[in-house]
């Protein structure tokens, strides 16, 4: 019990402690002082400073409410940016002079030809299940997360059941193995190192945010936490909490109508150090 307490400490502080380095370490292109965007105004001001106190908040208590909270404010900052560049571009069309600015009438041709271009991406977020059609991005959320809930559930038979009891009194029995091979011996810091290079930097993170790129810049105290982990869940048969959680992205089935939940894909998004686990 101890060692699954230590267990779930370590990776926590181990999450913990790559997020700040990644805000610290990350370069950012610099910014003239003087430089502003010109689709700032005070309200996207606001929401920015409601953003960041959100994001603070969340730091502080990461539970489901400021979580959600933090969502809902970063949409609206995102859709207050597109309606603010939007006016912005309709009045730079409004004042454009065709016999003077003609190279701004090409650029201003070539994004109408892609945007006349044909789409089969979904036009709206509203989709229908059951005979209920959605109308808020929530409602669409929870309608596929029912669906998926639904599919997901698996029937078991009788033999089944059999099979189960019998291969969890093979797991109890493994606990007490104590013969020296290949199983038993702890994974090294070679064998980590090895993974980590093959890593594929570009795949998209769980829910810890721990990027690949993240992983291929650990130093020596990093990888020896993190191997420190590996060698805890091997022993005890256990995984951190947050390993076992997943960010489900719906992707539309090519050719599909997208106002139905059973033409998306369910994608799950896992940890990437669960994964580098999983290659050990």
């Amino acid at each position: 019990m101890t060692t699954c307490i230590d267990q779930e400490i370590l990776s926590q502080k181990l999450i913990s402690g790559v997020q700040k380095a990644a805000k610290v370490s990350i370069p950012k292109r610099r910014r003239k002082n003087y430089w502003v965007p010109y689709w700032r105004d005070h309200n996207i001001d606001e929401l920015i400073r409601e953003r960041d106190a959100a994001r603070h908040e969340l730091e502080k208590n990461n539970s489901d409410e400021n979580r959600r909270n933090l969502i809902d404010i970063s949409r609206n900052v995102e859709d207050e940016i597109a309606a603010r560049k939007r006016e912005k571009w309709i009045d730079l069309c409004g004042r454009l002079d065709p016999w003077k600015d003609y190279h701004h009438w090409r650029v201003i041709n070539v994004l109408n030809n892609r945007c006349n271009q044909q789409n089969n991406g979904p036009n709206s977020n509203a989709i229908t299940s059951g005979g209920y059609t959605s109308t808020t991005d929530r409602q669409t959320v929870n309608l596929l997360a029912q669906h998926y809930k639904q599919e997901s559930k698996l029937s078991f038979s009788r033999e089944d059941r059999k099979q189960r009891k019998i291969f969890r009194q093979v797991l109890n029995q493994s606990k007490y193995y104590n013969q020296k091979d290949d199983f038993s011996n702890d994974i090294s810091l070679e064998e980590l190192g090895s993974v980590i290079r093959s890593l594929d930097p570009k795949k998209s993170p769980g829910i810890d945010l721990i990027f690949g790129s993240m992983i291929k810049h650990f130093g020596v105290l990093a990888r020896s936490i993190l191997l420190q982990i590996f060698n805890l869940s091997w022993i005890t048969g256990k995984l951190p909490t947050i390993w076992k959680m997943s960010v489900i992205v719906p992707g539309l089935k090519p050719g599909k109508d997208a106002a139905s939940c059973t033409n998306f894909r369910p994608i799950s998004l896992t940890s990437t150090l669960c994964k580098i686990m999983e290659k050990k």
